[in-house]
């Protein structure tokens, strides 16, 4: 799992730079971030990703979309 940050973050970093900082793709590369990070013990920084990830899910498809659901059970087992 700690081998896999930084391609997570060169992937965030490439996904933002081409789609915007609040697009759908960089959302789910964020879902994948968090876990990546709650992987790797790093529970802290997991749950910031996740609510990003939550945030921008929730303002393109609405609160009640399956995706949002499952970052937000993503969320709830690192809490």
């Amino acid at each position: 799992s700690m081998l896999a940050i930084p391609l997570i973050e060169k992937s965030l970093e490439i996904t933002e730079a081409r789609f915007g900082k609040d697009n759908l793709q960089v959302a789910a590369t964020l879902d994948t971030m968090g876990n990546v990070y709650a992987g790797a013990g790093r529970p802290e920084e997991a749950k910031n990703i996740l609510q990003r990830a939550i945030k921008i899910r929730t303002q393109q498809l609405g609160a009640h979309h399956p995706l949002v659901a499952n970052t937000k059970f993503s969320l709830a087992a690192i809490i």
